[in-house]
């Protein structure tokens, strides 16, 4: 396990784990304050699976060990526990990369989700992972979309460019598929695949 992960799931999502365990007690102890500090007890339940499912997810060795295929499906789980949004997963055989090129596939999907999740204002997620003949992996939203010339020019477009910069590193091909709701646009589509 790496010592992020580990730090994840030891020293924060204890000290989440702690937290809950007393915010119980008190609505026990304060039976008028339950109703009020229920929203919270259940935003720190979910935020604790989620702390654990992210310190699996940092674990490259994970990667390595089950496949990119089962690890992005506990992504895709992990996302439908939120009950945000409605998640459409497909996939068919493993993808023929290498250990190196896998781990980076899967940092790009996290960032991928990480912008869709700020930003999209998405109620359906499309992921779709191909590795049978050519790797080749689609996350597209049904969000406002946005101006990605603009958004590579400014500070926030720092997830977008670590994107670009991750898969020339990985030697595969992204693409971007985008416009702001104004301009008339559907959402996102981000594509990853393997160099023809």
């Amino acid at each position: 396990m790496s010592p992020v992960a580990r730090e994840l799931h030891d020293n924060i999502g204890q000290r989440l784990t702690f937290m809950n365990m007393q915010l119980e007690q008190q609505k026990v102890m304060n039976p008028v304050i339950a109703t009020p500090l229920q929203p919270i007890n259940e935003m720190m339940v979910q935020t604790i699976q989620e702390v654990r499912m992210l310190g699996r997810s940092l674990n490259s060795d994970l990667i390595e060990k089950n496949g990119l295929v089962y690890t992005i499906g506990k992504e895709v789980e992990r996302l439908q526990q939120l009950d945000k949004y409605t998640v459409y997963w497909e996939h068919d055989d493993e993808p023929q990369l290498n250990k190196d090129q896998k781990v980076i596939v899967f940092r790009i999907f996290q960032e991928m989700l990480n912008n869709l999740l700020k930003h999209a204002a998405a109620k359906n997620i499309y992921i779709s992972l191909a590795g049978k003949e050519r790797f080749k992996m689609t996350v597209k939203d049904d969000g406002v979309g946005f101006n990605a010339d603009e958004m590579m020019n400014t500070a926030k477009g720092a997830g977008l460019k670590n994107i670009w910069k991750r898969a020339e590193l990985a030697k595969l091909n992204c693409h971007l598929e985008t416009a702001p709701a104004t301009k008339g646009g559907k959402g996102t589509i981000f594509t990853l695949e393997q160099i023809s």
